[in-house]
């Protein structure tokens, strides 16, 4: 395909079209010394609001009158052949003054600088509103003017300006157990663990790419991060999903390793029953164990029931959305759990991905139809568990000799 005519007129175009902004900038700067608001408008400085917020906050004059005080931050540009010096600044309704202090293009002061032309600096003018024009947690609305020496107004309008107290969602407190109120030897040892691991995200969570006591043991080093997964390039075609070889590999926890023994401990089955309920009643989003889904997941695989695990957790810790809920935060804005309460759905499948990755060998086929039966129905990330469920099971298909039966 012949571009040459293309790349021709293209160029044509071009050059046509910065000779005509050539020429209406010259007419303009003609025009500009006769009539003087084209002059200003062309020597205006330019105003863009800078990355920090503008605020105001309620407060009181020296004679103790109520008055709002009002603080904007701008990136301010010169676009002229000139210095320019911004001398003031106000809100034009209500006419309020305002003081401009203007930083120096060549230090960290801030003053009544003048702006070299081409130069970009920072500006910022604070006011005071007497009397409030709102009532505290409000924003405000305002245009803003500024003045340089020539007497030339550059006017930004529709200035959005929110509140220091503005109301923002509380987050939703799950509801707390009372240990001491159990009467249950079971119930109160297995709450009593849950609690500790709680304390242990808090300071070791999500946010720090960690699952609070919960580590791996890989050829020696310790993995904090269990849940993520890792990549290499030069190893492109082999297995990766999961861990495989014969160095040693385990995910331990110390909270719920402490709850595996006492489970195995138990040698009535009423009493690991109750171990079993026990931990199941708290596998809910409800309650405040749900930032510790994953260590109740843990147990329950350690103890052999993690299907019974897989069963509950879509039914008690999805977020069920109905019509009454999108409502409700239409009305009053989404509702949002407390900090390290934000991830208890995520976290239970990322330790799942975690067992799978470091302990494969451990599941059994049935337990992967479970899992494969979970993910799906799940309205929440899941990881990389699909990948891992075909990578076992291509793994175990492979290593069998014809007369070994499949992993049950």
């Amino acid at each position: 395909m012949d571009t040459g005519n293309g790349n021709s007129e293209g160029k044509f175009w071009a050059a046509t079209f910065r000779s005509i902004l050539s020429s209406i900038d010259s007419i303009l700067g003609k025009l500009g010394k006769f009539i003087p608001w084209l002059r200003h408008w062309l020597h205006r400085p330019i105003l863009v609001p800078h990355q920090r917020k503008h605020w105001w906050h309620m407060g009181r004059t020296g004679d103790q009158r109520p008055a709002m005080q009002v603080a904007t931050y701008w990136h301010i540009t010169n676009p002229t052949d000139q210095p320019i010096r911004v001398l003031s600044a106000f809100i034009a309704r209500p006419k309020t003054d305002g003081m401009v202090l203007v930083k120096d293009v060549n230090s960290n002061y801030f003053g009544s600088y003048s702006i070299p032309p081409g130069c970009t600096t920072e500006l910022n003018a604070d006011f005071w509103i007497v009397p409030p024009i709102t009532k505290e947690g409000r924003h405000i609305v305002v245009d803003v003017v500024f003045i340089d020496q020539f007497n030339q107004r550059r006017k930004v309008k529709a200035v959005k300006i929110a509140s220091d107290k503005r109301r923002t969602p509380q987050p939703t407190k799950l509801e707390t157990e009372r240990i001491w109120t159990l009467t249950n030897e079971i119930e109160k040892r297995v709450a009593s663990v849950l609690q500790d691991e709680i304390a242990r995200y808090k300071k070791f969570g999500r946010r720090e790419g960690q699952l609070g006591s919960v580590l791996a043991e890989f050829n020696g080093r310790e993995i904090r991060q269990i849940y993520q997964d890792s990549w290499s390039s030069d190893k492109a075609g082999q297995r990766q999903e999961i861990a495989s070889g014969s160095g040693d590999r385990k995910v331990k926890t110390e909270n719920g390793d402490a709850l595996v023994r006492y489970y195995n401990g138990l040698s009535d089955k009423e009493e690991r029953d109750a171990f079993v309920n026990a931990l199941l009643k708290r596998l809910t989003r409800r309650l405040e164990y749900f930032c510790v889904s994953y260590l109740i997941l843990y147990v329950m695989f350690r103890s052999g029931k993690i299907s019974d695990a897989l069963a509950v957790a879509n039914q008690t810790l999805s977020e069920r959305r109905t019509w009454l809920s999108i409502a409700k935060e239409k009305a009053f804005g989404p509702s949002l759990l407390e900090s390290h309460q934000r991830y208890g759905y995520s976290d239970f499948f990322g330790m799942l991905n975690g067992l799978l990755r470091y302990e494969h060998e451990a599941f059994r086929d049935s337990e992967l139809d479970d899992i494969e039966k979970c993910i799906s129905e799940a309205d929440e990330h899941t990881f990389r568990i699909a990948e891992k469920v075909n990578s076992i099971r291509s793994l175990r298909l492979s290593q069998r000799d014809g007369s070994t039966p499949l992993n049950e």
